[in-house]
Parts: C-alpha cells; sequence; structure tokens
C-alpha cells in the first residue's frame, strides 16, 4: 500500500493519538480536506453543531454505568465517499441523518458561526446535545447563523 501511495504522488502523514474521537475528528479533516467544525474542548463536548460531531460523540464511552446505558449511539449509514473524488454539496451528505434533498447536496455549507469561539459546516446544525438517534434524523431548521468571515 505504500508503494501505491509513493508511487502516486500523494503526500504521506504520521499522526500519533491517544483519543479514538480526536483521531475521527482529525480523520474527517484530512480525507475531506475540508473542516467540518472548530471549538474549543469543552464547547465541543457540550454543544456539537455538525452531525459527524454529534455521532463520534455518541459513541464515547461514558464511565457513569447508568448514564452510559441509557445513551443510544448515533450509526452513520452508507459508504464513506471517495476522497479522488467527493460528492457535490456537503461532502458529509452520504452518510448524514439530517440530509435535505436538494439542498445539502448541491450547495456546499461554508463554516457558519455559532457564538464566538464555535464554527461548523452545516446547512442544519444539531440545536442541542445530548440528541437521541431519531432526533438527529429530524432535520431541523435552516441555520440562521452567518457564514465565518473568510
Amino acid at each position: 500500500m505504500l508503494s501505491i501511495i509513493e508511487a502516486a504522488g500523494w503526500p504521506i502523514w504520521l499522526i500519533i493519538i491517544t483519543s479514538i474521537v480526536a483521531l475521527a475528528i482529525i480523520g474527517e479533516r484530512f480525507w475531506s480536506l475540508r473542516t467540518s467544525e472548530v471549538a474549543p474542548r469543552d464547547v465541543l463536548y457540550t454543544e456539537p453543531k455538525h452531525p459527524y460531531t454529534g455521532a463520534l460523540l455518541s459513541a464515547v464511552p461514558i464511565a457513569n454505568p447508568d448514564i452510559g446505558r441509557q445513551r443510544e449511539a448515533v450509526v452513520l449509514e452508507g459508504d464513506v465517499p471517495s476522497p479522488v473524488n467527493p460528492p457535490s454539496g456537503c461532502r458529509f451528505h452520504p452518510r448524514c441523518p439530517r440530509f435535505v434533498e436538494g439542498h445539502c447536496d448541491v450547495e456546499e455549507p461554508p463554516l457558519y458561526q455559532f457564538g464566538k469561539s464555535q464554527a461548523a459546516a452545516c446547512h442544519y446544525p444539531l440545536e442541542r446535545w445530548p440528541m437521541t438517534a431519531e432526533e438527529m434524523r429530524r432535520a431541523g431548521s435552516r441555520t440562521s447563523a452567518q457564514p465565518q468571515p473568510a
């Protein structure tokens, strides 16, 4: 595999991370070459806006067994899109539980600003956290947040 990557001239990155959540978030950033969400750690864990972030956080084990047993992990369906031939519109739309046909598959979302320290690239961001898998599947309303200045 390494020889194929080197022959194609693709850059090689070695990233050592001890957190599966951090790995998943960084992996999402690298494969799609787009940022899905940016926020300080405490804000990201308590108020995620992007559905992918919410799905990742729903899978993080909780040390309290009573709370952990009550939570339902959000399982993303579908195949991970090709980084060589990414889908139109939002790169996450083929797997997104909040996908809205005719919008998410057509218009790439900019990074919308949420408060002073958080931005997410989603037309239909999470309204609150935690959410059940069923609640995440409801698209809610289109964000009224402003795109982050370039």
